[in-house]
């Protein structure tokens, strides 16, 4: 994660030099998705940045990739899966694969948080499934070395295909996922922005720290 936030950021500041604001959102909001899962207070921050960048912008995916940043950044709290749903609608109606994907890992994320692993294993089902031709496919491996979900193996879990690898999980998704978000991200309509809607506690914290490393 540490190194896909650095790419992120450094993507970001290139394309301010620029002066190409597009590409500047583009970086903000998938650097605002990856501190989602890392650092809560952070992602915060990265979120406002990120809507404050696409104010005036035509740039769907990216709007949606903020949206699901804001919904990873309250794994563990959610009181209902509604605003996820109407998401996934959405976004599967927009067809964007991508950000179908990370909003599938995001419910990941939330069900390992709350400890139910029959969830988090649907969910790694459902994203193997939307990745299965290869395109996205580095979303899947991670969970599964997540301890919290339950699987028996890294990149093996119920109803999952998931590649094997012997590369780390954070190493796998920064090498793709500084290039691959950015698929699709420049669309007709910007959607609705989701404002963050909850503050961080050292006790979801803790609760993040332990679905990634046990």
């Amino acid at each position: 994660m540490a190194q896909a936030a650095t790419a992120f950021a450094t993507a970001r500041t290139e394309a301010e030099e620029h002066g190409n604001r597009g590409e500047q959102a583009i970086a903000q909001a998938n650097l605002a998705l990856t501190y989602a899962f890392a650092d809560l207070d952070q992602a915060g921050e990265e979120i406002i940045l990120a809507e404050h960048l696409l104010a005036g912008l035509d740039q769907r995916a990216t709007a949606l990739t903020v949206q699901v940043a804001a919904l990873a950044r309250q794994a563990g709290t959610l009181t209902s899966l509604d605003e996820a749903r109407t998401l996934r609608t959405e976004i599967h109606a927009a067809g964007i694969t991508a950000v179908q994907a990370v909003l599938e890992l995001a419910l990941v994320f939330h069900h390992a948080v709350t400890g139910k692993q029959d969830k988090a294993q649907a969910a790694i089902a459902r994203l193997a499934e939307l990745t299965r031709n290869g395109d996205y496919s580095y979303c899947v491996e991670p969970p599964t070395r997540w301890p919290a979900c339950g699987c028996p193996s890294p990149g093996r879990c119920p109803g999952s295909m998931a590649p094997t690898s012997s590369a780390p999980a954070g190493v796998t998704w920064s090498r793709h996922a500084a290039t691959s978000f950015e698929h699709g991200s420049k669309s007709a309509a910007l959607s609705p922005l989701t404002r963050e809607k909850t503050g961080s506690s050292d006790a979801v914290r803790g609760r993040l720290v332990r679905v990634v490393h046990g």
